[in-house]
């Protein structure tokens, strides 16, 4: 049987996987590109994958604890910034803000280019 610590540590691993994944598909399949701080909220996610992934290989349970516990706090943060991002569009008044220059979709194929 599956002991609650497994549970929780394949849980910080692949909740921020799946996300990474749909955001990932959103940008390339289904060609929503991310503005900026939709990139910085991304960060947090490949931080928590990669200590996730370096806890499977720990043999220290104390060690692997600290590991998992460290990629909730990658999750916990990008999930704050998550909270973050509607409040400043928001406060500036002009819904999200423009994609980076890098990510914009080109006037030939745009139907309303800006």
């Amino acid at each position: 049987m599956t002991s609650k610590f497994d549970k929780a540590h394949w849980l910080a691993f692949l909740l921020p996987a799946a996300l990474l994944g749909g955001a990932y598909g959103s940008q390339y399949i289904g060609g929503l590109y991310p503005c900026e701080m939709c990139w910085w909220q991304r960060y947090p996610h490949f931080a928590a994958v990669a200590i996730a992934l370096v806890a499977f290989g720990v043999g220290n349970p104390a060690f692997r604890k600290m590991l998992v516990a460290l990629a909730a706090l990658a999750i916990a943060t990008a999930a704050s910034s998550a909270g973050f991002m509607p409040v400043s569009n928001m406060a500036i008044g002009k819904g999200s803000p423009p994609a980076p220059r890098r990510f914009r979709v080109p006037a030939m194929i745009c139907s309303n280019p800006s």
